[in-house]
């Protein structure tokens, strides 16, 4: 992560990746668009409502139910609304033909959240500008992970201005970005350093934030070891074991 530029966001390079863990985002018609959640979210930023919005540029959006179903907890660096952002997306991509094409869907991605393009792609990629230049790294050998949350949350606009008020020096970006480097580690609550090391300590061969936290992961070589890590870490907070999975699955839609 570089320094804030003259537009106030900060340059990044990072390594994005999708995991089995995730919301579930149901549409159907109805006479008037309303947009719920399960369970009801408090947050600030409804992304899917802003999507809807912001397609309406493109076409006519028709009036629809939609139900987000939440499995990604909020506050925690996993992409939870910015994944919903980018499936409202495809869903009305589909609805919209080339009224609402890839490019169009990219342009109004970039202007949810930067990172909501990758959501688009899917899989394993580079992200860099911002975080919304995207490039594809292909799905790569399955990797198991433990994601660790805990009890306290974190916002990123919260962390990034942490990190600029601290007097940290932001470093460029690791000629190897696997190297689990990663900046907001160095204002992240103690609770969630507490879980990188945890999981180190649990068979973890390497252990990071999610984003800008307060989750964490850990990568194990096999299904048993990250289940182990996962009963043994539980008393911190939640736990999850999730596969890493590739871009045609993590894009997955269905009609019915």
């Amino acid at each position: 992560m570089g320094q804030a530029d003259e537009s106030g966001y900060h340059p990044i390079e990072t390594v994005m990746q999708t995991v089995g863990l995730y919301d579930t985002i149901v549409v159907e018609p109805d006479d008037i668009t309303t947009v719920t959640y399960d369970p009801p979210y408090a947050g600030p930023g409804d992304t899917v409502r802003t999507a809807l919005s912001l397609a309406e540029e493109c076409f006519e959006v028709p009036p629809m139910r939609v139900r987000v179903e939440k499995a990604i907890p909020t506050r925690s660096g996993l992409g939870g609304g910015s994944s919903d952002a980018a499936g409202a997306l495809r869903i009305l991509g589909l609805l919209a033909g080339d009224r609402l094409g890839p490019v169009e869907r990219l342009e109004i991605a970039a202007r949810i959240g930067m990172d909501v393009p990758f959501f688009l792609y899917g899989g394993r990629a580079h992200c860099h500008g911002y975080g919304q230049r995207v490039e594809p790294e292909g799905d790569g050998e399955k990797t198991v992970y433990v994601l660790a949350k805990p009890s306290v949350g974190v916002a990123s606009g919260a962390a990034y201005a942490q990190l600029d008020e601290s007097s940290l020096r932001l470093r460029g970006a690791p000629s190897d970005l696997r190297s689990m480097s990663n900046e907001f580690v160095n204002v992240a609550p103690a609770e969630s350093r507490e879980l990188i090391q945890a999981l180190l300590e649990a068979g973890a061969s390497q252990a990071s934030l999610t984003g800008s936290g307060s989750a964490c992961f850990g990568t194990f070589d096999d299904e048993r070891a990250a289940n182990r890590a996962a009963e043994a870490l539980s008393p911190l907070g939640r736990t999850w074991v999730v596969p890493s999975i590739g871009a045609q699955e993590s894009l997955w839609t269905s009609f019915s």
